[in-house]
């Protein structure tokens, strides 16, 4: 009884926890929106409970997980995009997303 109990809690914690991180991530931009500074922010943030990983980011970074036999990608990356030619930022959907969220993208 009390290891079903025990595994309960963690499977609700882990269910919740990507929410929170969702909710944690738009709290510090908010909050980095209102000190009105020129530059963005970038986290990435990993949480390992028994056989679950949950990983969040955002920004240009990225979390690999090493399995002891592999290295995986465990988040997404979000850097700009240059034409090679030009050296111009391409202009993707995910610079559309934060354009039409309010933010602006620019280079590093």
């Amino acid at each position: 009884e009390e290891e079903a109990s025990c595994l309960r809690s963690q499977e609700a914690f882990v269910s919740n926890l990507p929410g929170c991180l969702d909710s944690a991530f738009k709290q510090a931009d908010l909050e980095w929106k209102e000190r009105d500074l020129p530059s963005g922010t970038t986290a990435t943030v990993a949480f390992v409970s028994a056989w679950e990983l949950v990983c969040a980011s955002v920004g240009d970074s990225c979390a690999y997980f090493h399995t002891g036999k592999q290295l995986l990608q465990v988040s997404g990356n979000h850097r700009i995009e240059e034409d090679k030619e030009t050296g111009k930022v391409v202009v993707t959907d995910e610079i559309k997303r934060v354009r039409g969220c309010g933010g602006s993208v620019a280079r590093a």
